[in-house]
């Protein structure tokens, strides 16, 4: 019950209830499935360093307990499925990209169409399709019509372009939550353009490895905090979404990342492999708050003074506006 009430709580209204007490009673029961089909062994890793959820006010929240790891990983995964798959007679067929849904006179999804070895083939399914579509990061025209926040860095596989999506749509499938995301913020080189389209890097992509150490602050134009940095990165990356009517425009966009000298040394920044490597090319090193708020056009005095306000509150341990650390 503790488990449906925060995932609702998550989806604010916009989920399928149905669906997540679906999730939840059979959880479980997929994972004993991978058990004794793969021999695959889960375990929900150590108290002291398991991830708890990540909305961390809502009812039903839990610190530790809800996440089963994994025990092994990597690609292994897929080779026990294709074995499996192969020892019941399924036949797998890579690089054979779907193109369309087969309907039939009632409209009900009986195939798909799709390309092998440069043929048009046609496939009949046994009983249903599955779209197992991934997202559309790299698909521009589905990121400017769908997402509601600008996005200017991707992670995703660059075959993540949509096209189940799309072959959904051209028979009148619904969707929903298309202008929402699993994000991460990033870190993006100078001088940022707002109109660029996005890129692909994997090591600029910041879960929460920099954001949360001690010595380091994210202010948006105004010099100002607007979230908890040691948030997780799902939950940090919405902050950026909040438009501002004065500007107009979003007001957290771009934010800059800043950290001082004991960071700097003892923690790694992105693209380093030691703390002691030159910083990043994308980082500006600077003597004083003075010089980064003049580089990057920060409001001078509210950078000045949200700096002083965060250390005095440090000195406390305590973060009264946004409760980081606790």
């Amino acid at each position: 019950e503790d488990a449906l009430k925060y995932m609702k709580a998550c989806a604010a209204g916009r989920g399928n209830e149905k669906a997540m007490e679906t999730y939840i009673d059979n959880g479980n029961a997929l994972l004993e499935w991978t058990r004794d089909t793969f021999n695959w062994k889960w375990g929900s890793g150590n108290p002291d360093a398991g991830f708890k959820d990540y909305y961390e006010p809502y009812e039903g929240f839990r610190p530790f307990g809800r996440q089963a790891d994994f025990e092994g990983g990597g690609a292994g995964e897929w080779a026990t499925i294709q074995a499996k798959l192969e020892e019941i007679g399924v036949e797998i067929m890579m690089e054979t990209p779907a193109t369309d849904l087969i309907v039939d006179e009632n409209g009900a999804v009986v195939g798909v169409a799709a390309v092998s070895d440069g043929k048009a083939i046609n496939i009949k399914a046994n009983t249903c399709v599955v779209l197992g579509t991934g997202g559309f990061d790299h698909n521009p025209e589905l990121m400017s019509a769908y997402q509601a926040i600008p996005v200017y860095n991707s992670i995703a596989t660059q075959t993540c372009t949509g096209d189940g999506l799309l072959m959904g749509q051209a028979i009148g499938a619904a969707t929903a939550n298309l202008d929402t995301n699993w994000g991460l913020p990033s870190f993006i080189g100078e001088p940022f353009d707002p109109s660029a389209p996005a890129i692909y890097n994997m090591v600029w992509g910041d879960w929460g490895i920099y954001r949360a150490g001690a010595g380091s602050i994210i202010v948006n134009k105004k010099g100002k905090r607007f979230a908890n940095e040691a948030s997780a990165y799902a939950v940090f990356n919405r902050a950026f979404g909040n438009y501002a009517t004065e500007e107009p425009g979003f007001a957290n966009i771009p934010a800059v990342f800043i950290c001082d000298n004991d960071y700097a040394t003892s923690g790694l920044l992105p693209g380093q492999k030691a703390p002691q490597d030159p910083a990043p090319d994308n980082f500006f090193v600077a003597n004083s708050l003075a010089e980064i708020a003049e580089h990057f056009g920060i409001d001078a005095a509210g950078l000045e003074a949200e700096v002083a306000a965060l250390n005095a509150n440090a000195v406390q341990g305590s973060d009264p506006v946004f409760h980081r650390g606790e």
